[in-house]
């Protein structure tokens, strides 16, 4: 988990700060309940106005809950070239998928869904760690409740998230809000 905190002050300890980055998805590595914790204790460090910048997992993109199968599957289908790059690809591989079926047999369970967040092994089959997932409207309520402001939201693409915008289809997006406190 990677934190990077810059701004006003000279670094020593109760400085205010003007701008928080919390870099590679690491928020979704801590609880549902410790991100609240978590969103708090960066809010007391932002002075008014400061920024609070980082990425979280998406809960509707391709890698929540995401089937060993389901990535060979949505390739082949597009035609026989692709299915034929599949099928070389499963026999070369064989005990890299063997891998990722076993880690997905055993993590299963893992997958909680509680609507617009939940918690499941990251990325799919394989990896062992399991992470937060949240959607745009959950981000923004989660964010609202302690006193922040989204000034944006943007797909793993770069496209924007609009403010009526529930989901996001990638799988992360990134966050810009402003501490109102």
């Amino acid at each position: 988990m990677a934190l990077f905190a810059s701004g006003a002050g000279q670094g020593t300890h109760g400085s205010v700060r003007r701008a928080f980055f919390f870099s590679y998805n690491g928020i979704d590595t801590v609880s549902h309940r410790e991100r609240s914790v978590v969103l708090s204790q960066i809010g007391a460090v932002l002075s008014s106005g400061g920024y609070f910048v980082y990425s979280t997992y998406s809960k509707r993109g391709p890698w929540f809950n995401e089937a060993p199968w389901r990535s060979d599957y949505n390739e082949a289908r597009r035609g026989l070239k692709p299915l034929a790059l599949v099928l070389a690809r499963v026999a070369l591989r064989k005990e890299g998928y063997r891998r990722r079926y076993v880690s997905w047999w055993r993590m299963r369970h893992e997958v909680q869904d509680f609507g617009d967040w939940g918690i499941g092994p990251l990325g799919g089959p394989g990896t062992g760690l399991t992470v937060h997932w949240t959607t745009p409207s959950e981000t923004r309520r989660e964010l609202s409740e302690l006193d922040f402001e989204v000034v944006a939201m943007d797909e793993t693409d770069g496209s924007k998230i609009g403010a009526g915008q529930r989901d996001a289809t990638g799988p992360y997006f990134h966050v810009v809000a402003r501490c109102l406190a």
